[in-house]
């Protein structure tokens, strides 16, 4: 299924596991359980039941019904549209669930991406400045290639628990 890009609606997935976990408990009490014979007769009889000429006419005179009604607003909906979008009060609302919570997570993304950038610049500008001879030193080492590579430390540590907080605090949000 995977190697198509099928996939399996998680309704009918559990139905399959309810069913062979049925048909293993069935075997272990009786070892010449046939769940498919067992089912059969009366999966039959329900689709009989359900495609009968009276249950088909009562299920098209209900969607008959329906869209009648639909029909019969149609040019009172119609004409309210017209009236709207002529007056420039034509409201389209787009509500897409968790918006905002998205924008949050995308927001930290950048912002967690711009550090992680700041600090590799830090550290690539950190080691040029290491090689370079002359100007203050501490230690022996070049002042700035130091102070460049502590706060590229410090700066990746911040980055590293912050990326594992906000793991941490979305995986405890989800259901």
């Amino acid at each position: 299924m995977r190697e198509h890009k099928l996939v399996l609606p998680p309704d009918l997935a559990l139905l399959t596991k309810a069913f062979i976990t049925l048909e293993g408990m069935g075997c272990q009490l009786e070892p010449d359980f046939d769940m498919a014979g067992e089912a059969l007769p009366l999966l039959r009889a329900e689709m009989l039941a359900r495609y009968t000429p009276s249950s088909l006419v009562k299920r098209g005179w209900r969607a008959a019904s329906e869209m009648l009604g639909i029909i019969a607003d149609l040019p009172h909906d119609l004409s309210r549209l017209i009236r709207a979008a002529r007056r420039g009060k034509l409201d389209i609302h787009i509500d897409v669930l968790h918006l905002k919570h998205v924008g949050d997570q995308l927001d930290g993304a950048v912002n967690r991406l711009s550090a992680g950038l700041i600090i590799a610049a830090l550290i690539v500008g950190s080691s040029i400045v290491m090689t370079v001879v002359g100007g203050p030193t501490l230690m022996g080492l070049p002042f700035f290639g130091v102070l460049g590579s502590f706060c590229a430390t410090i700066g990746g540590v911040w980055l590293v628990r912050s990326i594992r907080l906000s793991n941490k605090a979305d995986r405890e949000s989800r259901p």
